[in-house]
């Protein structure tokens, strides 16, 4: 009997006692998103309007046997949802840098996602928060996005996703300013080596530092024919090559921990970079100053990966000492042949 004949049994619905959510068959059947996006999707529309989505909430919905998924895994599944526009992410900004981000979630596709993102942000282009500040009794300061399919009020939500993250015994349902992901009620025995540090803060920009003064962690790719034989002739765009090569290829954990900052995920970093309170020797630089692009220019000249920018925010916090803060090894380390 072929799959369009066999018959597995009748489906009948049971009758409605409370506590369940109303969910669109088009999100149900969205032949486009994964099973696992579509269950996620279903699981957020249940959360309250000012329910914080943390990553290891993610983690253990997605997870099996009460063993949570990965954490690449549930960043993937949050990914699709946004490219699916179900998910709105909105970058925080607080006196010019990255604060954080809150998701909009929406029963339908979001007809205009920059447009739903410009409603949060001032003249100056800094985040506004979505909530009122009496979520009971105060106005959503969303303004009405047409449906001319189903005229509702209740196809977006608000989702507050700050970084970084707090065990659950940290938890509150405020900012969260705790440290690390906890899976357990039950404290770990193990010592806290680490701490995940937001993108841009001092401790992720010293901890990136860090990674890239200890030298290459690989030796750099084999190039194709056309960038092999540019990179021979040498010259200018030899040179240029050479190094755009050794960038993209001798530091993958630095290009992994860049690659994290588009769905704004912080980085584990050793817990003694917050201990020494690097803050304190750090400054507020504008993205758009002369400084930052020396900045950019003496990771170019090295041949690292340049700091990526952030989406909202205008400004980010480097170095006081500026580029001599760079000035160790591999700078003057000895070059692989490129064959």
């Amino acid at each position: 009997m072929s799959d369009q004949t066999e018959r597995v049994g009748r489906v009948r619905r049971g009758s409605k006692r409370g506590g369940f959510t109303v969910v669109q068959n088009d999100l149900i059947h969205n032949p486009e998103l994964s099973i696992e996006a579509r269950a996620l999707m279903i699981y957020l529309l249940s959360r309250p309007d000012d329910w914080e989505l943390r990553i290891s909430d993610v983690r253990r919905f997605l997870g099996k046997a009460g063993k949570p998924c990965g954490r690449d895994k549930a960043y993937g599944v949050v990914r699709e949802l946004k490219l699916a526009r179900y998910l709105v992410m909105i970058e925080n900004v607080h006196d010019g840098h990255f604060a954080g981000v809150t998701y909009l979630t929406f029963e339908e596709p979001a007809a205009d996602p920059e447009r739903v993102k410009a409603t949060f942000r001032n003249a100056d282009g800094e985040s506004v928060s979505p909530l009122p500040e009496n979520p009971e009794t105060g106005p959503s300061p969303l303004p009405d996005f047409p449906d001319t399919e189903n005229q509702h009020t209740t196809n977006k939500r608000y989702i507050i996703n700050t970084n970084p993250p707090s065990p659950p015994k940290q938890r509150m349902r405020t900012r969260r300013n705790g440290s690390g992901e906890g899976y357990s009620a039950q404290p770990s025995k193990l010592p806290v080596t680490t701490r995940i540090a937001e993108p841009w803060s001092p401790e992720w920009v010293q901890h990136r530092i860090n990674l890239l003064v200890k030298g290459r962690e690989r030796a750099p790719d084999k190039p194709s024919k056309f960038i092999g034989d540019l990179i021979r002739r040498g010259g200018e765009a030899g040179e240029r090559a050479r190094l755009e090569l050794q960038a993209r290829s001798c530091w993958p954990t630095v290009n992994r921990m860049d690659l994290a900052t588009e769905d704004a995920r912080g980085w584990a970093v050793p817990i003694e970079i917050f201990e020494r309170d690097v803050r304190v020797t750090y400054r507020s630089v504008a993205i758009d100053s002369d400084e930052f692009q020396t900045w950019q220019d003496a990771h170019h000249r090295r041949g690292w990966p340049a700091v990526p920018m952030p989406l909202n925010a205008t400004r980010v916090w480097l170095p006081a000492a500026g580029v001599a803060a760079l000035e160790i090894r591999n700078a003057d380390e000895p070059e692989e042949a490129v064959a």
